[in-house]
Protein backbone atom coordinates (compact mmCIF):
# COMPACT_ATOMS: atom_id res chain seq x y z
CA UNK A 1 0.00 0.00 0.00
CA UNK A 2 1.18 3.61 -0.54
CA UNK A 3 3.54 4.16 2.51
CA UNK A 4 1.69 5.04 6.13
CA UNK A 5 2.27 8.72 7.44
CA UNK A 6 4.84 8.72 10.66
CA UNK A 7 3.53 11.40 12.65
CA UNK A 8 6.84 13.13 13.69
CA UNK A 9 7.07 16.42 15.68
CA UNK A 10 9.34 19.05 13.84
CA UNK A 11 13.24 19.11 14.79
CA UNK A 12 13.67 22.75 17.28
CA UNK A 13 16.65 22.87 14.14
CA UNK A 14 13.66 23.14 11.63
CA UNK A 15 11.48 25.26 13.64
CA UNK A 16 14.05 28.07 14.26
CA UNK A 17 14.99 27.58 10.20
CA UNK A 18 11.15 28.36 9.60
CA UNK A 19 11.58 31.16 11.66
CA UNK A 20 14.82 33.20 11.06
CA UNK A 21 13.57 32.67 7.05
CA UNK A 22 10.14 33.96 7.58
CA UNK A 23 11.21 36.92 9.97
CA UNK A 24 14.67 37.88 7.73
CA UNK A 25 13.95 41.78 8.23
CA UNK A 26 14.65 41.73 11.34
CA UNK A 27 18.34 40.25 11.35
CA UNK A 28 19.57 41.89 7.85
CA UNK A 29 20.18 45.57 9.08
CA UNK A 30 23.94 46.03 7.99
CA UNK A 31 24.91 48.04 4.29
CA UNK A 32 27.22 46.03 1.86
CA UNK A 33 30.07 48.51 2.51
CA UNK A 34 29.80 47.48 6.38
CA UNK A 35 29.67 44.01 5.57
CA UNK A 36 32.59 44.70 3.08
CA UNK A 37 34.58 45.87 5.83
CA UNK A 38 33.75 42.54 7.84
CA UNK A 39 35.73 40.86 5.10
CA UNK A 40 36.44 36.89 5.76
CA UNK A 41 36.13 37.27 9.69
CA UNK A 42 33.32 36.38 11.77
CA UNK A 43 31.72 39.49 12.72
CA UNK A 44 28.53 41.63 13.62
CA UNK A 45 26.41 40.00 11.04
CA UNK A 46 24.16 37.28 12.73
CA UNK A 47 24.55 35.16 10.11
CA UNK A 48 27.78 34.77 10.43
CA UNK A 49 27.64 32.20 13.59
CA UNK A 50 25.63 29.44 11.74
CA UNK A 51 26.82 26.69 10.10
CA UNK A 52 26.39 26.88 5.99
CA UNK A 53 24.02 23.86 6.57
CA UNK A 54 21.74 26.01 8.39
CA UNK A 55 22.07 28.93 5.59
CA UNK A 56 21.54 26.43 3.12
CA UNK A 57 18.24 25.25 4.80
CA UNK A 58 17.18 28.89 5.20
CA UNK A 59 17.70 29.58 1.46
CA UNK A 60 15.27 26.76 0.42
CA UNK A 61 12.82 27.90 3.03
CA UNK A 62 12.50 31.57 1.06
CA UNK A 63 13.49 30.89 -2.42
CA UNK A 64 12.39 34.73 -3.13
CA UNK A 65 15.19 36.30 -1.54
CA UNK A 66 15.86 39.98 -2.00
CA UNK A 67 19.26 40.91 -2.18
CA UNK A 68 19.80 42.92 1.05
CA UNK A 69 19.11 39.18 2.67
CA UNK A 70 21.63 37.45 0.28
CA UNK A 71 24.64 39.84 1.04
CA UNK A 72 24.32 38.95 4.81
CA UNK A 73 23.87 35.28 4.28
CA UNK A 74 27.57 35.20 2.22
CA UNK A 75 29.40 34.64 4.99
CA UNK A 76 33.10 32.97 5.44
CA UNK A 77 31.69 29.73 6.24
CA UNK A 78 30.11 29.33 3.25
CA UNK A 79 30.81 26.70 0.11
CA UNK A 80 27.43 27.69 -1.75
CA UNK A 81 25.95 30.04 -3.18
CA UNK A 82 23.65 31.40 -6.04
CA UNK A 83 23.86 34.94 -6.96
CA UNK A 84 22.24 37.23 -9.03
CA UNK A 85 21.98 40.90 -9.54
CA UNK A 86 24.99 43.90 -9.58
CA UNK A 87 28.42 43.10 -9.73
CA UNK A 88 28.75 44.53 -6.13
CA UNK A 89 27.49 41.48 -4.57
CA UNK A 90 29.35 39.52 -6.64
CA UNK A 91 32.89 41.05 -5.35
CA UNK A 92 31.36 40.80 -1.48
CA UNK A 93 31.29 37.04 -2.15
CA UNK A 94 34.79 37.12 -3.12
CA UNK A 95 35.92 38.81 -0.81
CA UNK A 96 33.78 37.23 3.03
CA UNK A 97 33.33 33.64 1.00
CA UNK A 98 37.11 32.12 1.12
CA UNK A 99 35.71 28.50 0.94
CA UNK A 100 33.35 29.02 -1.62
CA UNK A 101 33.28 25.88 -3.80
CA UNK A 102 29.86 26.22 -5.33
CA UNK A 103 29.04 29.17 -7.57
CA UNK A 104 25.93 30.08 -9.80
CA UNK A 105 25.52 33.10 -11.34
CA UNK A 106 22.23 34.18 -12.08
CA UNK A 107 21.50 37.65 -14.76
CA UNK A 108 24.49 39.09 -12.69
CA UNK A 109 25.45 42.17 -14.87
CA UNK A 110 29.17 41.77 -14.80
CA UNK A 111 32.24 44.15 -15.55
CA UNK A 112 34.95 42.01 -14.68
CA UNK A 113 35.74 38.21 -12.66
CA UNK A 114 37.18 38.64 -9.33
CA UNK A 115 39.15 35.58 -7.94
CA UNK A 116 38.13 32.91 -5.89
CA UNK A 117 41.06 30.18 -5.71
CA UNK A 118 39.10 27.39 -3.84
CA UNK A 119 35.78 27.38 -6.45
CA UNK A 120 35.00 23.63 -7.82
CA UNK A 121 31.97 23.96 -9.20
CA UNK A 122 31.21 27.50 -11.73
CA UNK A 123 28.12 27.83 -13.48
CA UNK A 124 26.82 30.55 -15.51
CA UNK A 125 23.21 30.81 -15.89
CA UNK A 126 21.58 32.79 -19.23
CA UNK A 127 25.07 33.79 -20.47
CA UNK A 128 27.23 35.94 -18.71
CA UNK A 129 30.84 34.89 -19.10
CA UNK A 130 33.16 36.27 -21.16
CA UNK A 131 37.19 35.64 -22.69
CA UNK A 132 38.45 37.83 -20.38
CA UNK A 133 36.82 36.15 -17.14
CA UNK A 134 38.01 32.53 -18.65
CA UNK A 135 41.45 33.93 -18.56
CA UNK A 136 41.43 35.19 -14.67
CA UNK A 137 39.52 32.05 -14.36
CA UNK A 138 42.67 29.65 -15.72
CA UNK A 139 45.01 31.70 -13.71
CA UNK A 140 43.45 31.63 -10.07
CA UNK A 141 40.23 28.29 -10.21
CA UNK A 142 42.91 25.73 -10.45
CA UNK A 143 40.56 23.63 -8.55
CA UNK A 144 37.71 23.86 -10.46
CA UNK A 145 36.08 20.72 -11.59
CA UNK A 146 33.03 21.52 -13.55
CA UNK A 147 32.14 25.06 -15.67
CA UNK A 148 29.07 25.54 -17.56
CA UNK A 149 29.14 28.09 -20.18
CA UNK A 150 26.10 27.19 -21.85
CA UNK A 151 24.62 29.84 -24.12
CA UNK A 152 27.42 32.78 -23.20
CA UNK A 153 27.57 34.02 -26.76
CA UNK A 154 31.03 36.46 -25.41
CA UNK A 155 32.81 33.26 -25.14
CA UNK A 156 34.87 32.01 -27.92
CA UNK A 157 38.40 29.88 -28.83
CA UNK A 158 40.56 32.58 -27.04
CA UNK A 159 38.73 31.76 -23.76
CA UNK A 160 39.20 28.38 -24.30
CA UNK A 161 42.64 28.81 -24.60
CA UNK A 162 43.03 31.36 -21.30
CA UNK A 163 41.21 28.46 -19.50
CA UNK A 164 43.07 25.58 -20.19
CA UNK A 165 46.48 26.29 -22.59
CA UNK A 166 49.48 28.12 -20.42
CA UNK A 167 50.67 29.86 -23.30
CA UNK A 168 50.93 33.55 -23.34
CA UNK A 169 50.15 36.13 -25.89
CA UNK A 170 53.32 35.81 -27.46
CA UNK A 171 53.35 32.16 -27.83
CA UNK A 172 55.36 31.59 -24.60
CA UNK A 173 55.11 28.99 -22.27
CA UNK A 174 53.75 30.67 -18.80
CA UNK A 175 52.78 28.53 -16.19
CA UNK A 176 50.84 30.96 -14.04
CA UNK A 177 48.23 30.64 -17.18
CA UNK A 178 45.74 28.34 -18.36
CA UNK A 179 45.81 26.73 -15.22
CA UNK A 180 42.00 25.04 -15.48
CA UNK A 181 43.41 21.36 -16.30
CA UNK A 182 41.00 19.64 -14.12
CA UNK A 183 38.13 19.82 -15.46
CA UNK A 184 36.00 16.90 -15.78
CA UNK A 185 32.44 19.05 -17.44
CA UNK A 186 32.61 21.80 -19.67
CA UNK A 187 29.19 22.66 -20.82
CA UNK A 188 29.34 24.42 -24.42
CA UNK A 189 25.64 23.92 -25.41
CA UNK A 190 25.14 26.79 -27.67
CA UNK A 191 28.37 28.92 -27.13
CA UNK A 192 28.19 29.62 -30.93
CA UNK A 193 31.57 31.22 -30.98
CA UNK A 194 33.66 28.53 -29.72
CA UNK A 195 34.78 26.49 -32.65
CA UNK A 196 36.23 23.03 -33.15
CA UNK A 197 39.80 24.26 -32.71
CA UNK A 198 38.59 25.97 -28.90
CA UNK A 199 36.99 22.16 -28.47
CA UNK A 200 40.55 20.33 -29.93
CA UNK A 201 42.57 22.78 -27.12
CA UNK A 202 39.92 21.73 -24.07
CA UNK A 203 40.47 17.93 -25.11
CA UNK A 204 44.18 18.30 -25.61
CA UNK A 205 44.74 20.64 -22.14
CA UNK A 206 42.14 18.51 -19.94
CA UNK A 207 43.41 15.02 -19.75
CA UNK A 208 41.01 14.01 -17.52
CA UNK A 209 37.92 15.95 -19.48
CA UNK A 210 34.48 13.84 -19.13
CA UNK A 211 31.68 15.62 -20.44
CA UNK A 212 32.77 17.98 -23.09
CA UNK A 213 29.18 19.37 -24.23
CA UNK A 214 29.29 20.76 -28.06
CA UNK A 215 27.08 20.55 -31.01
CA UNK A 216 30.87 20.25 -32.89
CA UNK A 217 32.40 17.80 -30.24
CA UNK A 218 32.42 14.85 -32.36
CA UNK A 219 33.89 17.11 -35.65
CA UNK A 220 36.22 17.67 -33.47
CA UNK A 221 37.39 14.42 -32.68
CA UNK A 222 37.19 13.36 -36.55
CA UNK A 223 39.20 15.73 -37.52
CA UNK A 224 42.21 14.69 -34.87
CA UNK A 225 41.31 10.95 -35.98
CA UNK A 226 41.86 12.06 -39.41
CA UNK A 227 44.76 14.03 -38.68
CA UNK A 228 46.72 10.99 -37.30
CA UNK A 229 45.45 8.49 -40.17
CA UNK A 230 46.86 10.97 -42.67
CA UNK A 231 50.48 10.74 -40.52
CA UNK A 232 50.01 14.59 -39.18
CA UNK A 233 49.87 13.02 -35.42
CA UNK A 234 52.99 10.28 -34.49
CA UNK A 235 49.90 8.33 -32.37
CA UNK A 236 46.15 8.12 -32.36
CA UNK A 237 45.49 10.12 -29.17
CA UNK A 238 43.29 9.10 -26.40
CA UNK A 239 40.74 10.87 -24.59
CA UNK A 240 38.88 10.75 -21.39
CA UNK A 241 35.45 11.60 -22.57
CA UNK A 242 32.53 8.79 -21.26
CA UNK A 243 29.77 11.03 -22.97
CA UNK A 244 29.34 11.11 -26.40
CA UNK A 245 26.36 13.41 -27.90
CA UNK A 246 25.45 13.30 -31.86
CA UNK A 247 24.19 16.80 -32.69
CA UNK A 248 20.65 16.86 -33.89
CA UNK A 249 21.83 18.69 -36.78
CA UNK A 250 24.54 17.52 -38.55
CA UNK A 251 24.77 18.54 -42.07
CA UNK A 252 28.07 17.73 -42.94
CA UNK A 253 28.12 13.95 -41.31
CA UNK A 254 30.00 10.97 -43.31
CA UNK A 255 29.61 7.91 -42.75
CA UNK A 256 32.24 5.81 -40.14
CA UNK A 257 32.25 9.68 -38.80
CA UNK A 258 31.11 8.58 -35.37
CA UNK A 259 33.28 5.65 -35.23
CA UNK A 260 36.11 7.80 -35.99
CA UNK A 261 35.37 9.47 -33.25
CA UNK A 262 34.59 6.56 -30.78
CA UNK A 263 37.93 5.46 -31.95
CA UNK A 264 39.75 8.23 -29.78
CA UNK A 265 36.97 7.69 -26.69
CA UNK A 266 37.88 4.41 -25.59
CA UNK A 267 36.02 4.90 -21.69
CA UNK A 268 32.55 6.36 -23.14
CA UNK A 269 29.71 5.30 -20.81
CA UNK A 270 26.88 7.57 -22.68
CA UNK A 271 26.61 7.77 -26.23
CA UNK A 272 24.33 9.81 -27.90
CA UNK A 273 23.27 8.50 -31.69
CA UNK A 274 21.06 10.80 -33.85
CA UNK A 275 19.85 10.12 -38.22
CA UNK A 276 21.67 12.57 -40.13
CA UNK A 277 21.42 12.03 -43.87
CA UNK A 278 24.80 10.47 -44.45
CA UNK A 279 23.98 7.91 -41.66
CA UNK A 280 22.98 4.10 -41.90
CA UNK A 281 22.88 0.30 -40.84
CA UNK A 282 26.77 0.55 -41.35
CA UNK A 283 27.46 3.32 -38.99
CA UNK A 284 25.79 1.11 -36.17
CA UNK A 285 27.29 -2.42 -37.74
CA UNK A 286 30.24 -0.70 -37.22
CA UNK A 287 29.88 -0.01 -33.97
CA UNK A 288 29.13 -3.00 -32.95
CA UNK A 289 32.10 -4.39 -34.17
CA UNK A 290 34.04 -2.08 -31.52
CA UNK A 291 34.94 -2.88 -28.10
CA UNK A 292 32.78 -0.18 -26.29
CA UNK A 293 33.13 -2.13 -23.05
CA UNK A 294 32.43 0.54 -20.97
CA UNK A 295 28.83 1.79 -22.44
CA UNK A 296 25.86 1.88 -20.21
CA UNK A 297 23.36 4.55 -21.39
CA UNK A 298 22.20 4.08 -25.29
CA UNK A 299 20.07 6.77 -27.03
CA UNK A 300 19.43 6.62 -31.07
CA UNK A 301 17.07 9.46 -32.65
CA UNK A 302 15.76 8.34 -35.90
CA UNK A 303 14.57 11.59 -38.15
CA UNK A 304 11.27 11.88 -38.66
CA UNK A 305 11.48 13.58 -41.99
CA UNK A 306 14.08 10.49 -43.27
CA UNK A 307 12.01 7.37 -41.52
CA UNK A 308 9.26 8.97 -43.80
CA UNK A 309 11.32 8.41 -47.05
CA UNK A 310 11.87 5.13 -48.38
CA UNK A 311 15.55 6.57 -48.66
CA UNK A 312 15.83 5.92 -45.01
CA UNK A 313 18.98 4.18 -44.32
CA UNK A 314 18.32 3.24 -40.36
CA UNK A 315 16.00 0.95 -39.44
CA UNK A 316 15.66 -1.12 -36.67
CA UNK A 317 16.14 -4.98 -37.68
CA UNK A 318 19.15 -3.88 -39.95
CA UNK A 319 21.08 -1.62 -37.51
CA UNK A 320 19.47 -1.28 -34.36
CA UNK A 321 19.42 -4.91 -33.24
CA UNK A 322 22.98 -5.98 -34.65
CA UNK A 323 24.14 -3.10 -31.95
CA UNK A 324 21.77 -4.50 -29.30
CA UNK A 325 23.27 -7.89 -30.36
CA UNK A 326 26.61 -6.73 -29.33
CA UNK A 327 26.35 -4.16 -26.64
CA UNK A 328 22.90 -4.58 -24.97
CA UNK A 329 24.31 -6.75 -22.05
CA UNK A 330 25.68 -4.13 -20.89
CA UNK A 331 23.37 -1.38 -21.33
CA UNK A 332 20.95 0.58 -17.83
CA UNK A 333 19.35 2.70 -19.98
CA UNK A 334 18.26 2.92 -23.61
CA UNK A 335 16.18 5.26 -25.42
CA UNK A 336 14.54 4.54 -29.01
CA UNK A 337 13.03 7.49 -30.49
CA UNK A 338 11.66 7.85 -34.22
CA UNK A 339 12.48 4.76 -35.17
CA UNK A 340 10.25 2.25 -37.42
CA UNK A 341 9.36 -1.37 -36.88
CA UNK A 342 10.51 -1.05 -32.90
CA UNK A 343 10.64 -4.62 -31.62
CA UNK A 344 10.24 -4.75 -27.94
CA UNK A 345 10.50 -8.36 -27.18
CA UNK A 346 14.33 -8.33 -28.92
CA UNK A 347 15.03 -5.51 -27.20
CA UNK A 348 14.13 -7.74 -24.09
CA UNK A 349 16.71 -10.20 -25.92
CA UNK A 350 19.59 -8.13 -25.54
CA UNK A 351 18.91 -5.65 -23.09
CA UNK A 352 18.40 -7.75 -20.26
CA UNK A 353 20.17 -5.36 -17.38
CA UNK A 354 18.02 -2.28 -18.34
CA UNK A 355 17.32 -0.45 -15.12
CA UNK A 356 15.38 2.70 -17.50
CA UNK A 357 13.41 1.73 -20.92
CA UNK A 358 12.26 5.10 -22.95
CA UNK A 359 9.85 4.50 -26.06
CA UNK A 360 9.57 8.22 -27.99
CA UNK A 361 7.20 8.81 -31.23
CA UNK A 362 8.23 5.78 -32.74
CA UNK A 363 6.43 5.52 -35.83
CA UNK A 364 5.86 2.02 -35.91
CA UNK A 365 6.20 -1.14 -33.24
CA UNK A 366 5.82 -5.22 -34.33
CA UNK A 367 5.45 -8.01 -31.99
CA UNK A 368 5.68 -11.67 -31.65
CA UNK A 369 4.01 -11.52 -28.30
CA UNK A 370 2.70 -14.92 -28.21
CA UNK A 371 4.25 -15.65 -24.44
CA UNK A 372 2.33 -12.42 -23.49
CA UNK A 373 -1.33 -13.13 -24.73
CA UNK A 374 -0.53 -16.56 -22.80
CA UNK A 375 0.67 -14.72 -19.19
CA UNK A 376 -2.74 -12.52 -19.30
CA UNK A 377 -4.41 -16.03 -19.22
CA UNK A 378 -1.67 -17.75 -16.89
CA UNK A 379 -0.11 -14.93 -15.10
CA UNK A 380 2.07 -17.87 -13.51
CA UNK A 381 3.75 -18.93 -16.84
CA UNK A 382 7.50 -19.34 -16.51
CA UNK A 383 7.38 -19.09 -20.44
CA UNK A 384 6.95 -14.77 -20.08
CA UNK A 385 10.35 -13.35 -21.19
CA UNK A 386 10.80 -9.37 -19.19
CA UNK A 387 12.96 -7.14 -18.14
CA UNK A 388 13.76 -8.22 -14.33
CA UNK A 389 15.47 -5.19 -13.38
CA UNK A 390 13.73 -2.31 -15.57
CA UNK A 391 12.90 0.62 -12.58
CA UNK A 392 11.56 3.51 -14.77
CA UNK A 393 9.78 3.41 -18.37
CA UNK A 394 8.82 6.28 -19.97
CA UNK A 395 6.42 5.79 -23.37
CA UNK A 396 5.52 8.78 -25.54
CA UNK A 397 3.35 7.53 -28.68
CA UNK A 398 3.46 9.57 -31.77
CA UNK A 399 1.01 12.64 -31.60
CA UNK A 400 -1.59 12.86 -33.86
CA UNK A 401 -0.35 15.91 -35.77
CA UNK A 402 3.00 14.49 -36.37
CA UNK A 403 1.85 11.05 -36.95
CA UNK A 404 -0.56 12.16 -40.19
CA UNK A 405 2.62 13.64 -41.92
CA UNK A 406 4.09 9.89 -42.13
CA UNK A 407 1.57 8.42 -44.41
CA UNK A 408 1.55 5.46 -42.14
CA UNK A 409 -2.10 3.32 -41.79
CA UNK A 410 -3.59 4.60 -38.41
CA UNK A 411 -3.04 1.80 -36.33
CA UNK A 412 0.69 1.56 -37.13
CA UNK A 413 1.92 3.81 -34.23
CA UNK A 414 -0.48 2.21 -31.47
CA UNK A 415 1.89 -0.28 -29.02
CA UNK A 416 -0.28 -3.05 -29.22
CA UNK A 417 -1.22 -4.08 -25.77
CA UNK A 418 0.23 -7.58 -25.16
CA UNK A 419 3.43 -5.43 -25.75
CA UNK A 420 2.21 -2.71 -22.93
CA UNK A 421 1.56 -5.36 -21.31
CA UNK A 422 4.93 -6.95 -21.07
CA UNK A 423 6.65 -3.39 -20.67
CA UNK A 424 4.29 -2.71 -17.32
CA UNK A 425 5.48 -6.75 -16.15
CA UNK A 426 8.84 -5.38 -15.46
CA UNK A 427 8.35 -6.27 -11.23
CA UNK A 428 10.79 -3.71 -10.04
CA UNK A 429 8.98 -1.08 -11.40
CA UNK A 430 9.16 2.18 -9.73
CA UNK A 431 8.00 5.09 -12.19
CA UNK A 432 5.82 4.78 -14.98
CA UNK A 433 5.02 7.53 -17.00
CA UNK A 434 3.04 7.49 -20.09
CA UNK A 435 1.47 9.70 -23.04
CA UNK A 436 -1.24 9.62 -25.38
CA UNK A 437 -1.21 5.63 -25.36
CA UNK A 438 -4.39 4.38 -26.83
CA UNK A 439 -3.55 0.54 -25.98
CA UNK A 440 -3.81 1.08 -22.30
CA UNK A 441 -6.49 0.56 -20.79
CA UNK A 442 -7.52 -1.25 -17.06
CA UNK A 443 -7.54 -4.27 -18.89
CA UNK A 444 -3.73 -3.82 -18.89
CA UNK A 445 -3.19 -2.72 -15.62
CA UNK A 446 -5.38 -5.63 -14.69
CA UNK A 447 -2.94 -8.05 -16.28
CA UNK A 448 0.20 -6.68 -15.12
CA UNK A 449 -1.03 -6.38 -11.64
CA UNK A 450 -1.66 -10.16 -11.47
CA UNK A 451 2.43 -10.56 -12.31
CA UNK A 452 3.60 -8.14 -9.28
CA UNK A 453 0.81 -6.15 -8.03
CA UNK A 454 3.02 -3.02 -9.00
CA UNK A 455 4.52 -3.40 -5.48
CA UNK A 456 7.58 -1.55 -6.04
CA UNK A 457 5.36 1.22 -7.84
CA UNK A 458 5.94 4.92 -6.31
CA UNK A 459 5.60 7.42 -8.97
CA UNK A 460 2.55 7.39 -12.27
CA UNK A 461 2.21 9.96 -14.74
CA UNK A 462 -0.01 9.73 -17.16
CA UNK A 463 -1.08 12.63 -20.06
CA UNK A 464 -3.45 12.34 -23.02
CA UNK A 465 -4.80 8.62 -21.86
CA UNK A 466 -8.32 8.10 -22.50
CA UNK A 467 -8.87 4.35 -22.47
CA UNK A 468 -8.19 4.49 -18.46
CA UNK A 469 -10.98 4.69 -15.97
CA UNK A 470 -10.79 5.32 -12.24
CA UNK A 471 -11.17 1.37 -12.16
CA UNK A 472 -7.27 0.86 -13.63
CA UNK A 473 -5.69 3.39 -11.08
CA UNK A 474 -7.94 1.26 -8.40
CA UNK A 475 -6.02 -1.29 -8.78
CA UNK A 476 -3.00 0.56 -7.47
CA UNK A 477 -4.59 2.18 -4.47
CA UNK A 478 -4.28 -1.13 -2.53
CA UNK A 479 -2.30 -2.83 -0.17
CA UNK A 480 1.52 -4.02 -1.05
CA UNK A 481 3.39 -1.06 -3.00
CA UNK A 482 4.52 2.11 -1.76
CA UNK A 483 2.97 4.26 -4.36
CA UNK A 484 3.57 8.20 -3.17
CA UNK A 485 2.61 10.38 -6.52
CA UNK A 486 0.00 9.86 -9.13
CA UNK A 487 -0.50 12.55 -11.66
CA UNK A 488 -3.73 12.07 -14.31
CA UNK A 489 -3.32 14.83 -17.05
CA UNK A 490 -6.37 15.45 -20.20
CA UNK A 491 -6.95 11.94 -19.02
CA UNK A 492 -10.73 11.71 -20.49
CA UNK A 493 -12.21 9.07 -18.44
CA UNK A 494 -10.54 9.00 -15.29
CA UNK A 495 -8.92 13.02 -14.74
CA UNK A 496 -11.70 14.73 -12.70
CA UNK A 497 -12.09 16.23 -9.11
CA UNK A 498 -14.45 13.74 -7.66
CA UNK A 499 -11.94 10.83 -8.68
CA UNK A 500 -9.08 12.87 -7.29
CA UNK A 501 -11.32 13.55 -4.05
CA UNK A 502 -11.82 9.79 -4.00
CA UNK A 503 -8.46 8.69 -3.83
CA UNK A 504 -7.46 11.48 -1.47
CA UNK A 505 -10.32 9.85 0.86
CA UNK A 506 -8.87 6.75 1.04
CA UNK A 507 -5.55 7.58 1.70
CA UNK A 508 -6.45 10.32 4.69
CA UNK A 509 -8.55 6.98 6.04
CA UNK A 510 -5.67 4.25 5.86
CA UNK A 511 -3.33 7.44 6.59
CA UNK A 512 -0.99 6.86 3.56
CA UNK A 513 1.49 9.35 2.27
CA UNK A 514 -0.08 10.63 -1.41
CA UNK A 515 -0.26 12.99 -3.76
CA UNK A 516 -2.71 12.94 -6.79
CA UNK A 517 -3.11 15.40 -9.38
CA UNK A 518 -5.74 15.26 -12.12
CA UNK A 519 -5.22 18.56 -14.57
CA UNK A 520 -4.74 21.37 -12.87
CA UNK A 521 -5.91 20.26 -9.00
CA UNK A 522 -4.34 19.10 -6.85
CA UNK A 523 -4.83 17.23 -3.73
CA UNK A 524 -2.25 15.99 -0.88
CA UNK A 525 -2.78 13.79 2.22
Amino acid sequence: MPRVKCNTPQSLVKVCVEFIANNLDLWCKQSLSELYEIGPEIGSNPFDQLPCTVLEQIVKANRNIEQIVLQHLLTPQLTSAVLYGQQELLELASNRCPQLKHLRINGCKLNFWPKFEKLQVLQFSSGGAEDSFLHTIGTYCTDLRELDLRRCHRVTDYGIQGLCVSVDNLGRNCETLGQCKSIQLLSLERTVRVTKKGLQMALNNMPILRNLHHDATVEALVEIANNSLNGRLLDPPEFALSVLRMPFNSPDYESGNLRLALSLCPSVTVLRIVEAEGFSNIDLIGLSLMALKSIRELSIYGDLKLQNLTASKLTFNGGVVPLLKAIGIMLKRLKLENLKNVNIETVVEFCPNLLKFCLIDNLSYTTTCQKVQKSVIFPQSQEISMFQKLRILNIEILQFEEFILTGLSSSDHLMKLETLVLLLSSPLLSNITILSCDSLTDHVFFAAAKLHHFQNLEILFLQNCHYVTKRGIDILMQDGNVLERVELNDCMNVSSQKNMQDWVGQAKKKNWVLSVDCDEMSMRT
